[in-house]
């Protein structure tokens, strides 16, 4: 029976390499960065997560064993300062050359100014932020939500396939083909959610909280506005002024489960407007091979029943 076992156990071994290697330790700061490495690594190889999907990356407050975890992971990717700044002053400290930022990729696309409200991350009020993260949050006003446009997230998973690459050769040419797989779906999605998308491009809508700019962008939609301006401050009256104004031209409201959506629900109710839950960061989706094509078509599927 063990001489069974061990041929079994060798059989798999030949046939499944990725699998057989489970000295690989990869890491993301979030899911959907989480998404895009499993596209490339595939199924066999587990990808850890840093920050919960179901709280705002501004909000997280590392433990012990997260600091560990970025520090012994052959390979951390996270996003930048002005996103996971509850994060930033551990990978400034650990320093490692394990450590990816993704929002320093070349040519990655940026987002236009959207809507009313040019809303910038940077500004959030979080009181546990010392004043050196601050400072380092500032440094880069960008819409950091990068993951919300196809063309970036190919982008990003071109870099995510060279370290793989370089951390572990022997898998490379696997890494390499799972990276065009993906590309040609994600085309082939592109196109879909275009079409998809086409007949209610012109309908307004306002966001609980700006961070669908990428998104917003790519495919040309036409938001109004966005609800809430700075994390856990209400709306001044001459801002809920305004939104009452173009309440009329709002097809519907969109909220995500990161963030509170009281003042959404209320404008939502006050002016008869739809209200769906958008969630950016997809904490519900599966973590697979094809978690991000899953998460990307529900995002929009999800745009389109509340604006049809």
């Amino acid at each position: 029976m063990l001489r069974s076992f061990l041929l079994i156990l060798t059989i798999s071994l030949i046939v499944n390499p990725v699998f057989a290697s489970q000295s690989i330790s990869i890491a993301s700061s979030i899911r959907p960065i989480a998404m895009l490495i499993k596209a490339v690594t595939g199924d066999e190889t587990p990808v850890k997560i840093l920050l919960p999907g179901n709280i705002s990356p501004h909000d997280f407050r590392l433990k012990f064993s997260d600091i560990k975890l970025i520090k012994e992971s052959d390979l951390f990717f996270w996003v930048g300062p002005n996103l996971e700044s509850g994060i930033s002053k551990a990978v400034k400290t650990h320093g490692s050359s394990n450590i990816i930022k993704l929002i320093d990729i070349d040519d990655l696309s940026w987002p236009k100014f959207v809507g009313e409200v040019s809303h910038n991350h940077s500004v959030h009020h979080h009181g546990h932020h010392n004043e050196h993260e601050s400072n380092e949050a500032t440094l880069d006003n960008r819409d950091s939500h990068i993951w919300l446009s196809p063309k970036n997230a190919m982008r990003i998973v071109a870099v995510i396939n060279d370290s793989l690459g370089k951390k572990y050769p022997d898998k490379k040419e696997f890494f390499k083909k799972n990276t065009k797989n993906f590309e040609a779906s994600i085309r082939s999605l592109d196109t879909v959610i275009s079409s998809r998308l086409e007949e209610i491009k012109h309908k307004g809508f306002l966001v609980a909280h700006d961070g669908y700019r990428h998104f917003i962008d790519y495919y040309d939609l036409n938001q109004l506005g966005v609800i809430d301006l700075t994390d856990d401050i209400s709306p001044s009256a001459k801002h809920k002024g305004n939104l009452n104004k173009i309440s009329d031209k709002t097809s519907c409201i969109f909220t995500d489960p990161q963030h509170s959506s009281k003042a959404a629900n209320q404008l939502s109710e006050k002016f008869n407007i739809k209200s769906r839950e958008l969630d950016l960061m997809g904490h519900n989706v599966p973590l697979r091979k094809n978690s991000y094509i899953d998460f990307l078509s529900k995002l929009s599927e999800t745009v389109v029943e509340c604006l049809k």
